[in-house]
């Protein structure tokens, strides 16, 4: 096989031919469908990074509208821990039912390769999921313990 290659090389090598493995030159191509897959998954940790930052802004807008409201269940005796609490379970339902469609919908999404049963990268899914659980929880915790009473007594003051 290599006297083959060689003398092919030598007589045809004035017309640029140039000889290599199938499987060098398969490895080549997946150098590119690799660096592909990693700019991709880069850009999708950078867009949940701003996702997760937009939820955490958008809740702490979001609890800034609903003074008045929190201030007015504090008026009919709520305690300010029931109203984090209300608050709390509220928001980590739409949390939940995100993480949920996100899954169901990429799942579909992927539909082909789950069903072909190439090597999908479970760990690395899984591992993104609890991520992103965390991430959420982190916000959305912080976000109810910028709850406080004082200020919700000033706004019904000024009610």
């Amino acid at each position: 096989m290599e006297l083959y290659k060689n003398t092919l090389t030598e007589r045809l090598s004035e017309y640029g031919v140039h000889f290599e493995p199938a499987g060098e030159r398969l490895a080549s191509f997946f150098v590119v469908t690799n660096t592909y897959l990693s700019v991709f998954t880069i850009l999708g940790g950078i867009g949940m990074i701003l996702g997760v930052a937009g939820l955490g802004l958008i809740l702490l807008r979001n609890f800034n509208q609903r003074k008045r409201d929190f201030g007015l269940l504090l008026a009919e005796g709520f305690s300010l821990s029931s109203i984090r609490k209300i608050v709390f379970e509220e928001h980590l339902k739409i949390l939940l039912a995100g993480i949920f469609t996100g899954i169901i919908s990429s799942l579909v999404a992927t539909r082909p390769s789950v069903m072909s049963n190439s090597d999908l990268p479970w760990k690395t899914i899984t591992i993104m999921i609890l991520l992103i659980l965390i991430t959420g929880l982190t916000a959305l915790t912080a976000s109810v313990k910028s709850i406080k009473k004082d200020s919700l007594i000033k706004r019904i003051r000024k009610e």
